[in-house]
C-alpha cells in the first residue's frame, strides 16, 4: 500500500489562477480604505471557497480511483477487500466506509458487466474465425458450382477409403459418369442453362447415394461416385439407379430436354488396389461406354494387382 498512499496523497490545489484577478481588485479599491477591506475579505472567502470546493472535488475523484484500484487489488491477488478499503480509507481520511462498500460494489457490477461483453465479443469473434475457416476449408474441397466434393477431395476420400479397406473387409466401388447431352445444351441454350443441367444432375447423383458415399465433379460433365459395397451385385445396381435418375429429361426454358449418360463402373474387394487405379478404370470403362453409341453402362471387376477379371 506504500505506492497507493503515495499516489494518492491529498496535496490542496494552489490558488494561483485566481490570485491576480484578487490583487487587481485590491489596487483599484485602495482609495476607498473600508471598501477594499471588504473587497479583499469578500475575495479571500471565494478563494477559500473555491479551494474547498476543488478539495472535495479532488478527494471525491482520489476516492473513487483508490476503491476501483484497491477492488482490482483485491481481485487479482485475492486478499481481502475490505481490508484494503479500510487502508485506503486512513490515507484519504475519509470515513464514510458505507459509501465506499456501495462504489466498491458498484465498480464490482461494473467490472462483471465489461467482461461478460468483452467474453460474449470474443465469443463472437472466435465463431467469425471459425465460420471463414469452414468456408475456406469448404471452397478448396467443394466445386464452387455444384457444391459437391472436388478432385482433390474424391482422391482423399478414395485413400481413405482403401486402408478402411484393410481393417474391414469390403468391396470398393468407383462410378465414372459424363453428361451425354451437356454439350449440346451449352451450345443451344447458353452457358447458364448448361450450368443448370450441371446442378441439377449433381442433385439427382447426390439424391441417390447414401449419406457415407462420395459424389464428386472432375471435369466440365464428368462425375464420380466413390461407394463402399457389399459386391459386385451392389456395384451393378448402384450403377443402375444412377443411369435411371440421369435419363430423367431436364426442363430448360419450359422445354423437356433428352438425358442421357455414359458410364463406367470399377469395383474391387482388394485393399492393395490404389485408388488412382480404382478410378483410372473407371475412367476407361466410360469412355468405351461412350464408344459403343453412349447411354450405355460398362463395369469392371478389379482383380488382385489391379487385373481386369
Amino acid at each position: 500500500m506504500r505506492a497507493l498512499r503515495a499516489i494518492f496523497r491529498l496535496n490542496p490545489p494552489s490558488g494561483h489562477a485566481d490570485e491576480p484577478s484578487v490583487t487587481s481588485r485590491e489596487g483599484s479599491m485602495r482609495r476607498d480604505h473600508d471598501k477594499g477591506e471588504k473587497a479583499s475579505s469578500g475575495a479571500r472567502r471565494n478563494l477559500d471557497r473555491h479551494v474547498s470546493d476543488a478539495d472535495a472535488a479532488a478527494r471525491r475523484d482520489s476516492c473513487v480511483i483508490a476503491v476501483a484500484l484497491a477492488l482490482a487489488i483485491a481481485l487479482v491477488t485475492r486478499y481481502e477487500v475490505t481490508t484494503h478499503l479500510r487502508e485506503v480509507v486512513e490515507v484519504l481520511d475519509v470515513w464514510q466506509l458505507d459509501d465506499l462498500l456501495l462504489i466498491a460494489a458498484l465498480a464490482a457490477v461494473a467490472i462483471v458487466v465489461f467482461s461478460m461483453r468483452q467474453s460474449a465479443r470474443l465469443a463472437r469473434e472466435v465463431a467469425l474465425r471459425q465460420e471463414v475457416q469452414d468456408a475456406l476449408t469448404h471452397q478448396a474441397s467443394h466445386d464452387p458450382l455444384t457444391g459437391v466434393a472436388n478432385r482433390r477431395l474424391l482422391f482423399e476420400k478414395a485413400e481413405a477409403a482403401t486402408e478402411s479397406m484393410r481393417r474391414q473387409p469390403d468391396s470398393l466401388t468407383v462410378v465414372y459418369i459424363d453428361l451425354d447431352v451437356f454439350k449440346s445444351v451449352n451450345d443451344r441454350y447458353g452457358h447458364e442453362a448448361g450450368d443448370e443441367l450441371l446442378r441439377e444432375a449433381a442433385r439427382r447423383l447426390a439424391a441417390t447415394t447414401r449419406s457415407a458415399d462420395t459424389v464428386a465433379r472432375v471435369g466440365g460433365d464428368e462425375f464420380v461416385i466413390l461407394a463402399e459395397t457389399t459386391g459386385v451385385d451392389a456395384a451393378r445396381g448402384l450403377a443402375r439407379r444412377v443411369f435411371e435418375q440421369l435419363s430423367i429429361p431436364y426442363q430448360i426454358d419450359d422445354e423437356l430436354v433428352a438425358a442421357g449418360a455414359s458410364i463406367g463402373v470399377a469395383t474391387t474387394k482388394d485393399p492393395d488396389v490404389s485408388a488412382d487405379r480404382l478410378i483410372a478404370l473407371a475412367d476407361a470403362a466410360m469412355y468405351r461406354a461412350k464408344q459403343s453409341g453412349r447411354g450405355r453402362v460398362e463395369l469392371d471387376v478389379v482383380g488382385e494387382d489391379g487385373a481386369v477379371l
